[in-house]
């Protein structure tokens, strides 16, 4: 890798999104024959029936769902058509991240100082030259972008959502910053213009589709002898379920598809893609 590092399995694991807890509740309201009772004595017959049916075809179109993104997966289907291109859009990370409590700046995910600078040292330290010109994408709170500002000649972040930008400004404000808005697919930057692209707990949460227009991005921006490190989820889970948190269907089989897939280029790429992991 002398471009594009993509790290999986090696890179020390993230902590998962929280997800909501379930907690016991006594309304007789809760539960599915809780809710059957109030759909009964409320509508009607017709309407009980209805309402059963659509919750059964929920369930078998979720089931249904599941095994078509499986099979995408393994077959490294990557189409605007795909089940696996309607989940974990740019327009949901952006209402997602717009929405988020970034009271303790995105911390929540460290699971403790030992692991963050693990992943410091281990991974951004050697992959993001000091004096650079480096992109961070997703910067969220800027739990990464305080080491990468220390490194950076020329520090840029992208992020889809403007929340994070609005932080990372008043975070940093007398620094060597540059905010960009994005679309979560294509990066407003010239040809050839970076060294590093470092991106941490943030591929996690990117479809397939969007992750292989940024991979497409990345050979376009990278300077010769540039790198990126991208954390992604990995390996799919086995039996056809559901990754847990907010974990998109990306997986580590396809980052090298997407990366390989440069490879027309030779005389350019083929010294500078390695795959970690």
């Amino acid at each position: 890798m002398d471009e594009v590092a993509a790290l999986a399995r090696t890179a020390p694991a993230s902590p998962q999104m929280p997800r909501e807890e379930s907690s016991t509740s006594t309304n007789p309201g809760d539960g599915a024959l809780g809710r059957l009772r109030i759909v009964l004595r409320r509508g009607s017959a017709l309407y009980g029936a209805l309402y059963a049916t659509r919750w059964l075809v929920a369930r078998l179109l979720d089931g249904i769902d599941r095994r078509l993104v499986s099979i995408e997966q393994r077959r490294r289907i990557v189409e605007p058509w795909t089940i696996s291109a309607r989940r974990f859009t740019a327009g949901d990370n952006k209402r997602l991240w717009n929405e988020h409590d970034w009271s303790r700046l995105g911390e929540e995910w460290t699971k403790d100082a030992s692991w963050k600078s693990r992943v410091v040292s281990e991974l951004l330290v050697p992959h993001v030259r000091e004096g650079s010109t480096v992109l961070e994408i997703g910067p969220g709170g800027g739990r990464w972008t305080e080491f990468l500002i220390r490194r950076a000649k020329r520090l840029i972040v992208l992020d889809v959502a403007e929340r994070a930008l609005d932080l990372c400004r008043e975070r940093f404000p007398d620094s060597n910053l540059e905010l960009l808005l994005g679309d979560g697919r294509t990066i407003a930057l010239p040809e050839a213009s970076v060294d590093a692209i470092w991106s941490y707990d943030v591929f996690v949460h990117v479809n397939p589709l969007d992750a292989r227009s940024y991979f497409a991005e990345f050979n376009r921006i990278l300077k010769p002898g540039g790198r990126a490190v991208i954390h992604h989820p990995g390996p799919p889970v086995p039996r056809v379920t559901r990754r847990p948190g907010w974990r998109s269907d990306l997986t580590d089989d396809l980052v090298r598809t997407f990366i390989e897939g440069k490879r027309a280029d030779r005389h350019r790429t083929n010294d500078r893609v390695r795959q970690h992991g």
